[in-house]
């Protein structure tokens, strides 16, 4: 019988190979750990571990963990030893009984239970330990970690790399410098797990896509997704343009937008975007408006050019949901990132869950979607049916925007020498 991560991986490469790839795209291939590598090895694991916990330690939301435990289970089947590294919030380099991972290893534990998963106070092993599987408690516990101190940080590597013969790096949304993600693969041959090697592959399509590509951006700042724009303009056939954010597009065109929310500081960013890509950055036609934000929805506004003033818009209108629908329908390639409204209130959350039923039916495109709110949209309607589902938040925004992505170059760099 396959193993998940076994099962998970060829479908990834299927849909991969028949989407047929084009030579633009970047090959992440030779990156990737495979059982060639890692059966018989000791295998220092990086995976994403930061789940949400509750005032008493449960886990309020286990999606990450879940997603990590296949290739766990395949490593712990294959590997002779595996030990895990990962991170539980923001501890400042000292033990913190709340962030522990005793929850996390419990969970683990509970999964796996024909194994026996270790928690280990601190990174050192003892001499009997030569097999199984160990949770290293969580790394940010450890000064060495996040130091700023590039010596000191790159001495806690080495301790982290004196526990394994191979590092495989499976944290795609851990993305930032710090010795467990990117110093440790100065010492050891390094290489990408299954989970961060989809995030990038995905991701990469959506920097060298098939055309039509629309883009779905909401949010509450325009600020927060300003460079992200800047980044898709050039590749992007249509950018369509929700939640708050509208807003001060809106005011940079010269149009009424009553008592919503404005970053005045961002205005003259948007008219230049605007008026280099007028063509390219589809605003709402129409708005569903309140009184005060935190009062009941009372109307939908059928004017196309302005929001009355006192009022405050706080979701996109059935004209823009029609018009929304017909660029992601024509569409070969739509990424999707941020809500088009508050989708918080019944009355208001209309335009996220029908661009996402939108998105969703449009079978025939190459489907992206990530970002912390977009994840809790489609667990709040039941979205599902997407290509792929980016749970790195801060990580896929950096890989779209940005040539430089820490991690990854660690593993790239680690490969060529």
């Amino acid at each position: 019988m396959k193993s998940g991560f076994k099962r998970s991986l060829e479908i990834t490469n299927l849909f991969y190979s028949a989407l047929s790839l084009t030579k633009s795209l970047m090959d992440y291939s030779s990156l990737l750990a495979t059982p060639q590598i890692y059966t018989g090895k000791k295998v220092i694991l990086r995976t994403c571990l930061n789940v949400p916990l509750d005032e008493n330690g449960e886990i309020l939301d286990d999606t990450r963990l879940v997603e990590a435990l296949p290739f766990i289970q395949e490593l712990a089947e294959q590997a002779e030893r595996v030990v895990i590294i990962g991170h539980l919030g923001r501890p400042k380099g000292a033990y913190d009984e709340k962030q522990s991972f005793k929850t996390v290893q419990q969970w683990l534990q509970t999964k796996m239970s024909s194994l026996t998963i270790k928690l280990v106070p601190e990174p050192k092993l003892e001499s009997e330990d030569n097999t199984g599987v160990y949770l290293i408690d969580n790394i940010r516990f450890f000064a060495g970690e996040e130091s700023k101190d590039a010596t000191e940080r790159e001495q806690f590597a080495k301790e982290l790399a004196s526990l394994g013969e191979i590092f495989i790096n499976d944290a795609f949304a851990d993305y930032r410098e710090s010795a467990s993600c990117t110093d440790i693969a100065q010492f050891l041959p390094s290489y990408l797990g299954p989970l961060f090697y989809r995030e990038i592959s995905a991701l990469e399509r959506c920097k060298s896509p098939e055309h039509p590509y629309t883009v779905i951006l909401g949010g509450a700042k325009l600020s927060e997704k300003v460079d992200l724009m800047q980044a898709l303009l050039p590749v992007a056939d249509k950018i369509l343009v929700g939640g708050a954010m509208t807003y001060t597009l809106m005011k940079a065109k010269g149009l009424p937008i009553g008592n919503s929310r404005l970053e005045e500081d961002k205005i003259a960013v948007a008219q230049e975007m605007l008026q280099t890509a007028s063509d390219k950055i589809v605003l709402p036609v129409d708005h569903k408006i309140i009184d005060r934000f935190g009062s009941e929805y009372i109307e939908t506004l059928e004017t196309v050019n302005e929001i009355p003033e006192g009022k405050v818009a706080v979701d996109i209108g059935p004209r823009t949901i029609e018009l929304f629908k017909e660029h992601i329908q024509n569409a070969k390639t739509v990424l999707w990132n941020g809500p088009v409204g508050v989708y918080e209130w019944p009355e208001t959350a209309e335009g996220s869950k029908s661009v996402g039923r939108i998105v969703e039916q449009h079978e025939n495109a190459f489907r992206v979607l990530g970002g912390g709110d977009t994840l809790v949209i489609i667990k709040k309607f039941g979205l599902a049916n997407f290509t792929h589902v980016s749970t790195g938040g801060g990580a896929m925004l950096s890989f779209l925007t940005d040539e430089h992505f820490p991690t990854l170059e660690a593993i790239e760099n680690s490969r060529k020498t």
